[in-house]
Order: structure tokens, then sequence, then C-alpha cells
């Protein structure tokens, strides 16, 4: 018996581009939480390869949607959310980024620690050149991004990372060692520097 699809539920299409495949990188996780029923839970994993993830005929509510770029391991490379709203029936095809650049700098938390624990919803990266350490500059990005991309010229470089809670104070540093990229169009990946509680020596900004 043939099953058809059902007319009157809408569809979720998330779909990402080919260009975020790179080398080191596997599959794509995605996650669907009721907003409206939190217990709603829909999830699926796929090859990076395919380009897109679709939830057919799902219940006319609002979810919060989360993707996750995986690294050959399993473990988290890139993320990207939203919130989706299909009250209205109609369906939605929305595009997931997962950033773009010549440089990746990851982020995870000491034991125990989460965005949720340490209340940070943006996570800074500081880029410092190294021969003009007094002019660095900033690119936040969320806290579920798990992630900072750039595009950086071809000279020395430090990355720290800033925890900024919902105040924007300091709450959580790391910091990668000096390094320099190579030229376009090879790709530095940083691996996941690990974020952990700077108390009182938390730089003021």
């Amino acid at each position: 018996m043939r099953i058809y699809p059902d007319p009157e539920l809408p569809d979720i299409e998330l779909e990402w581009g080919s260009d975020v495949c790179r080398e080191g990188t596997g599959d794509v996780r995605v996650e669907l939480t009721g907003i409206d029923d939190p217990d709603t839970i829909l999830g699926t994993t796929v090859p990076c390869t395919d380009s897109v993830a679709i939830f057919p005929d799902v219940a006319r509510e609002r979810y919060r949607a989360t993707g996750m770029l995986l690294d050959t391991t399993g473990a988290d490379y890139a993320g990207w959310y939203d919130e989706l709203d299909l009250r209205n029936g109609i369906g939605v095809r929305r595009g997931m980024y997962f950033g773009s650049g010549n440089v990746r700098v990851g982020f995870t938390f000491e034991m125990g620690e989460s965005c949720a624990s340490l209340g940070t919803p943006v996570i800074v990266g500081r880029f410092t050149p190294q021969r003009q350490p007094l002019h660095p500059w900033d690119l936040p990005v969320a806290c579920e991004a798990r992630a900072v991309f750039a595009i950086l010229p071809e000279e020395a470089f430090t990355v720290t990372l800033l925890a900024r809670d919902s105040t924007a104070s300091v709450v959580a540093t790391a910091e990668s060692p000096v390094f320099t990229p190579p030229p376009e169009p090879a790709f530095t990946n940083l691996g996941n520097l690990v974020l952990a509680r700077c108390g009182t020596s938390c730089p003021e900004r």
C-alpha cells in the first residue's frame, strides 16, 4: 500500500550549500523542538552531500530548528538555529548557514558547562594581528554556532574567545596559540578551544 503525503500538513525543508562539505566534515544533524508543545521533538542525520533535510507532514506549530555540521568523528563542527512558524499550515524552506572563511575557530566548554549554564547567548572571536596588537577586531556569533569563521590575510594572529552573558559581561575565555593562515584557497582549522570561567581575571569587554 502506498502512503501519500498529507496535503493538510506542512513540510519543512532545511538546505545548505555543498561548499560547506569540505575536508574534515561529516554528516549534518538536524533537530526540531516544539515551542508550543515542547514534547514535540523530531530529528534526523543525513550526509552533508545530501544538501537538504526534509521533515514531511509536521504539525501546525512553532519550532526551534537546530542544525549541526559534524566532523568526521561525529563532534560538533559548526551550528545554525532559527525559529520556524508553521501555524498557518504553509510549508517552510530555509537555508542553513554554517559559516564561511579561510579560518575556523571552534569552541567547547569545560566539563559541566554549556551556553545555558554560563548564560552566554554570544561568543566573540577577537582576532589580534601580531604586527598590530593594539588593533584587534571582533566577530560575534551565537553560542549555538559552535565556531567562529573569518577571512584572514597571510600573517601571524592569535584568537581570543570571549563568552559574554546577557549584560555583555565576559564570563569565560579561551585563547589560541599564534598561527599564520596559508594562502587561499587553503583552509585553517584551529580545532576547538575550551572556554573556561575567568572570574576576577575576566577582561572588561
